[in-house]
This record gives C-alpha cells, structure tokens and sequence, in this order.
C-alpha cells in the first residue's frame, strides 16, 4: 500500500472516525479493551488506554499492528482507510448490516453487533429500514423477543392499563432505535405514531403466528388504545373519540395483514379472537366489546372458506341480541323517568325522542347511551357484508343482520 499517511495525519483522522462513532474516547477505550480483554476493564486499564489513545491522536505514536483490525471493526471502516485517511477504501466483506443481522438466528450474533456503541442496528439504513423492519420481514420472532427482553422494543407496562391519564393515549408498544448518526436521514419509529402502531400491530402478527398468547395478552391484542377513552357519559366528545378510532384502523397499514393472519389461525386462535371481553375505561366503567375488527375477520373467513368460520358468526349473534337487549331495557328505563318528570303519558313519539339519543358510527361498528338514571352502554355492533354458499351460515349471517339492523332503526339511523 503506497499512501499510507503519516502518524499525524493517522491520528487526526481517528479522532474524526471515533467521533462519529462513540460519544467520547472513553468509551471508544472501553470497547477495545472490552475485546481484547473479552472482560470489563478496570478504571487503571482504563485510563492508560485512554492516554494511548490520545497520544495516537496527537501523532505521537503509531496504531499497533494488533490493534489496528480492532479500531477498523469498532469503527466500521477497512484497515487501509485508516493508514490512507479515508482515501482508500476496501469493500469490508464481513460488515454486518440490518438486513444480515436480522436474518441471524445466532443470539452471539445479536449481543455483538446491538449492544455496542452507536450500533447499526440503532439507525436506518440506506434503504430506509431499521434492524426491527427487516426482523419482521424475515418472521424473525426470536429476535423480535430478544429486542424485547432488553427494552429495545418497549411495550407499555401492564402498571399503566390502571392508570387512568394515560388510557387513552396506549400505542403500547414503541423502540429505542434513533437517530445516532447525522448521516441517516430517515425519521426513528419513537417519533413517528403510524409506526407505533404498525411495530404493535406487527408484534401481534407474529405472537399470532408463533401461537405465543402469553405475548398476545401482553400485547392486549384484541384491543385498541381509544376504547380506553370512550364512555357513554360523553356524548359531546364522542365525535373526536370517533376520529380517533377511525385513524386507528387508517392510519395502521398492516391492519389488513392482521385480519388474515387471525382468519387463517387454529380453532384455538379464532376462540379467543371471538370472544367478548370487558375493558375498564379511563372513566371507571366497564365496556363489553369485542376484537374492533371481528366483522372483517369473519368476512376474510367466509372469502376463503374456512371451516371454523361459524364461531364467530355466532359470537357475533349472541353480542348483537345481548347488546340490543340491554339499550331496550335503558330506552325503557329512560322513556318511563321522562314521562313521569314530565308528567306526561308514555307514548310512542316520546320514545322516539328518547331513542334520539343513540350515538351510533355505522362504519366502525360504535353505540353508545346514556339514560337518565345514570346507566349507558358503550360497545361495537357487528354486521357481516358477505355470504356463504352453506345453508347454516346464511341463515347465521342473516340472524345476525338481522339484530343489528334492529338496533339501527331502533335509533331511527337506517341508511
């Protein structure tokens, strides 16, 4: 190699690589001995490679031969740009990048390239995609578990689902990648809410996929952040609650990844996706609901013609009459309390008015009602928009239409 620099030139661009890669020297010292040593170093240790270091930089000495593959792979860069300060450059054969560490099975693998300074796997890559982008990609679940077990993914304490400021603002799951370098440009997931929900959303895919319920009920997989917001005490606002729920589904790109995913699972999987569950608001009142998406689950199911498809189809019955059922009853209550404040017979027309008062989102399944006596529903109503070629199924899809629709002209909001 004929442009090899000298000492002094050596030294001022080290200082330059070891900048841009570790935020001090110290920790530059750290990691080397880390690697020599392959043990935590002692403050000694520490402090006389520190002041090597720093005489390399000043051009008062020489990198040793030893140590020059070691700053080469800390700093990701060939031996011969640093003796030629950045004017030769060697492809590095053995760089790892997001893409193969994502594709690495091998938990070594993974200790060595993510818990290191300014790692690659903290930045996006030419390409626009991190370390957590490309892991999903390849179904990578282990890894995915592995950068949970060490808070690079962060999901949402479970601490926080009783915590009543923050129900309403769950995106329960979120990264520590960032923005390290100056030269990637690309925006990390932590600011972005769209990739918030799609790394839970992705999460859920995989949990899914892997049969691991123990990270699906982490996850509240069924569940969306807003329904921790709504109440049927806040008619008002309920139209921004709407918004809200309606950008949920929108604005979360792999919604549709979700819907297949559940539809094509085991018996087991659609069991547990069908089924009614309460959530306990920000508000201290428990709403029965079910999964936001269970229509559309359905509707994929009957589209591939999947067999398990009729447990949900009556899930969905028995919510919808149950559901219809309990806003009679409160119709009822808040109809008789009206006349009898007003002193006034009950009739019909002023049972219409009281049914008035039904908020109701035909496109994403929400009801809500508040009665006089302080008593409301808040839960999502399903209706299926597909049919099936079996006489049982159409007669189910038509059953549960059926108390759907009820509830719609019942609120006098028929299309």
């Amino acid at each position: 190699m004929n442009n090899v620099k000298n000492n002094q030139q050596i030294g001022k661009y080290l200082e330059k690589l070891i900048s841009e890669n570790f935020e001090s020297r110290r920790k530059f010292c750290i990691k080397v001995l880390d690697v020599q040593f392959n043990a935590k170093p002692s403050e000694e240790q520490i402090a006389n490679y520190s002041n090597k270091i720093s005489q390399i930089i000043k051009g008062r000495k020489g990198i040793q031969i030893a140590d020059l593959p070691i700053y080469a792979n800390l700093l990701n860069v060939s031996c011969d740009e640093i003796l030629s300060c950045g004017e030769k450059y060697i492809p590095i054969k053995n760089h790892m990048t997001n893409y193969q560490l994502a594709f690495s099975t091998d938990k070594k693998v993974w200790e060595k390239y993510i818990n290191v300074e300014d790692s690659i796997s903290l930045n996006y890559d030419e390409y626009g995609k991190s370390l957590i982008d490309y892991a999903f990609q390849f179904k990578n679940y282990d890894l995915v578990k592995y950068l949970i077990s060490i808070d690079y993914i962060n999901i949402t304490p479970e601490k926080y689902f009783s915590d009543n400021v923050n129900k309403g603002a769950l995106w329960v799951a979120e990264t520590s990648v960032k923005q390290n370098n100056k030269n990637y440009v690309y925006n990390p997931y932590v600011y972005e809410r769209q990739t918030e929900r799609n790394l839970r959303t992705n999460l859920i895919i995989l949990a899914i996929k892997n049969k691991d319920y123990k990270m699906i009920e982490r996850l509240h997989a069924r569940e969306i952040p807003e329904l921790y917001g709504m109440d049927y005490t806040c008619p008002i606002p309920y139209g921004d609650i709407i918004k809200n729920y309606q950008s949920y589904q929108t604005e979360t790109s792999c919604i549709d990844e979700l819907i297949e995913t559940i539809a094509n699972s085991d018996e087991n999987m659609i069991d547990y996706f069908s089924s009614e569950f309460n959530v306990q608001s920000k508000h201290n009142r428990t709403n029965t609901v079910m999964c936001p998406y269970l229509d559309k689950i359905v509707e994929k199911m009957l589209l591939l013609n999947i067999r398990e498809v009729e447990l949900p189809i009556r899930r969905i019955t028995q919510h919808n009459k149950k559901m219809y059922e309990k806003l009679v009853k409160l119709l009822d209550e808040a109809h008789i309390s009206m006349c009898k404040f007003g002193g006034v017979e009950p009739t019909q027309k002023e049972y219409r008015k009281i049914c008035k008062d039904i908020v109701i989102d035909k496109n994403y399944n929400l009801i809500a009602f508040y009665n006089e006596k302080k008593k409301g529903i808040l839960t999502d109503i399903f209706r299926i928009n597909e049919n099936s070629s079996s006489p049982l199924l159409r007669e189910l899809i038509k059953d549960s239409n059926e108390w759907y629709d009820k509830i719609i002209n019942l609120a006098g909001k028929e299309d």
